[in-house]
């Protein structure tokens, strides 16, 4: 049999599609190794969220035409939305491509390597789909205790910022009937929690009136025997419903944890970057929120240095983060996008002001972090085991439902059970007891 190696960039949308391509691959007759230098393809899975991500991408590819001049029969190709961004830039970049598949056509991946084995080569295939996107149980994943389940692709929104809807196209929701039989499937394999995966994962089923709503789906999953966790991402605030927030306090297989995309706490900026919401109307939502559920953890992206964003927003930015005491976030300088509208926007700040204001902000947010883990301390806290913890012989790791680090002394025969641990310690990355 031949050998496929996938190199996968970015979020877990694309950790999924590469589970669905090592399946289409499967039935054509490829084993998955991890192996680089035994592998027949080598297909590089690309990110475009930020011009770090294609950089990243970019250096591997040069590293790969070594590879390739070494052995010419290696297939070597880039997918994913990097793929759909560059397009033809990257045969333009990277000579030695046999082809580069949109992220919209990854339906396509066999016919493509079907024509690069007849000797066709440099072929491009971007664009919308022409095919619809393969059956949820075509994907081939690690054997674990954790999936990735996405129900939606692609996104409407219009945030002045993302490139993302331009390359994956606009909101496509599953039939919840695939996904309700997806999870049961993986319930059957062993696995104990799910991840919903969408580009704005609550806005699932806005394009099919009528039927099931993203609520509704998480009561279908909730009713399913075996399933331990649920989890989704990611969530915009405009996007959540009352309807939401009962389902996360109600339904006990939801676990109280959210990750909510603030991106700025000025509502100029937010308005500059056509979120949707204000401040205000996302400090609700947290109300509410905690309102329904003290204990939930909630997590956010932040951009510091948006185009026109001025001290005085900055700072506002950082009084929210500290009124709201977020568990944690994902915090980025502005990257300007080539093909968005912040690229184009006066009022660009230097890079230099970028910087300092992510430092600002880090700072501030890995502070709350430390203090809300600590918050911890003594509390008792269920826990699902992944496995051993690799940087300390005769300990643990796993999740707490609110989707902490835990790090504890245990046999392993405790991977894959869920256990009450007391925590006796907490940094800013990790509790446990230890």
């Amino acid at each position: 049999m031949k050998r496929v190696h996938i190199i996968t960039y970015g979020c877990q949308m694309n950790k999924s599609d590469s589970e669905m391509m090592t399946g289409l691959l499967k039935q054509k007759g490829y084993l998955s190794t991890t192996d680089i230098e035994e592998a027949d393809l080598v297909l590089v899975n690309t990110c475009s969220v930020r011009e770090h991500a294609e950089s990243r991408a970019l250096g591997r590819l040069g590293e790969l035409a070594r590879l390739k001049r070494k052995r010419a029969d290696l297939i070597l190709g880039v997918c994913g939305c990097m793929a759909e961004h560059q397009k033809d830039q990257l045969l333009k970049k990277a000579p030695h491509l046999d082809f580069v598949l949109g992220v919209r056509r990854l339906a396509e991946l066999p016919e493509i390597i079907d024509s690069v084995e007849k000797g066709s080569s440099s072929i491009l295939c971007t664009g919308p789909d022409r095919k619809s996107p393969p059956p949820l149980h075509i994907s081939l994943r690690n054997t674990g205790l954790k999936a990735w389940l996405p129900i939606s692709l692609g996104c409407n929104n219009s945030c002045t910022y993302c490139i993302v809807p331009s390359l994956r196209g606009s909101l496509k929701s599953r039939d919840s009937r695939e996904i309700v039989k997806e999870a049961e499937s993986l319930v059957k394999n062993s696995y104990r929690e799910v991840t919903l995966l969408g580009q704005n994962v609550n806005a699932y089923g806005q394009d099919r009136p009528g039927e099931t709503d993203f609520a509704g789906l998480l009561e279908q999953l909730n009713a399913i025997p075996g399933l331990s966790r649920i989890r989704f991402a990611t969530s915009h605030p405009k996007d959540i419903s009352p309807r939401i927030i009962e389902a996360l306090a109600d339904l006990p297989r939801v676990c109280e944890a959210l990750h909510l995309p603030i991106q700025a706490g000025s509502n100029n900026i937010l308005t500059r970057m056509r979120r949707g919401y204000t401040v205000e109307h996302y400090l609700e939502i947290v109300s509410q929120l905690r309102k329904k559920m003290p204990s939930i953890a909630i997590t956010t992206d932040i951009i510091a240095g948006f185009p026109g964003e001025t001290e005085e927003d900055f700072e506002s930015t950082l009084a929210v983060v500290k009124e709201i005491g977020f568990d944690g976030a994902f915090t980025f300088k502005f990257s300007p996008r080539p093909g968005t509208p912040a690229a184009e926007m006066t009022g660009q700040i230097p890079e230099q002001a970028r910087k300092e204001r992510l430092d600002r902000l880090i700072e501030i947010q890995n502070r709350i972090t430390k203090q809300k883990n600590e918050g911890l301390i003594g509390s008792e806290q269920e826990v699902l085991v992944d496995g051993k913890n690799p940087k300390k012989p005769g300990f643990l790791l796993g999740r707490t439902r609110t989707d902490k680090t835990t790090t504890f002394a245990g046999p392993e025969d405790l991977i894959g059970q869920i256990v009450k641990i007391k925590i006796t310690k907490a940094t800013t990355w990790c509790i446990g007891d230890w």
